[in-house]
């Protein structure tokens, strides 16, 4: 998976910038954080890992906050990729629209590249 990047984030009503990162979750539990990117709200993080996945009928959720020195992170949206429509070993650049549970208002866009890989019969085994 590569988090490449985001789109027009909104601002907090104090801060003309935001110093974002990202978690990625599934089943509740963290697998993956990005770098935060300092003063940016267009940030490019262009980071590449593997995410192991048991169940692809679990989606993963995608969770961006704003990283605030000695305070409470602020979120600032999440996202879910269903990764049942994706075909195996097929790259797709996936776009999502960030959102906050309970509200409809635009919170801005996440950009990833993703391509589902089953696990070999080595990695089965472990």
């Amino acid at each position: 998976m590569v988090l490449e990047h985001f789109f027009s984030l909104i601002l907090s009503p104090v801060s003309s910038t935001s110093d974002p990162y990202v978690k990625f979750k599934v089943g509740g539990k963290v697998v993956f954080k990005s770098k935060t990117v300092y003063k940016d709200l267009n940030p490019i993080w262009d980071e590449t890992f593997v995410v192991g996945i048991e169940d692809p009928f679990e989606p993963i959720q995608i969770k961006v906050f704003d990283y605030d020195w000695g305070l409470q992170d602020d979120f600032m949206g999440m996202a879910t990729v269903d990764l049942s429509t994706l075909e195996l070993n097929t790259p797709v650049e996936k776009t999502v629209v960030l959102q906050e549970p309970g509200k409809h208002e635009y919170m801005g866009t996440v950009t990833l590249n993703l391509t589902l890989v089953p696990k070999t019969q080595e990695e089965k085994e472990q």
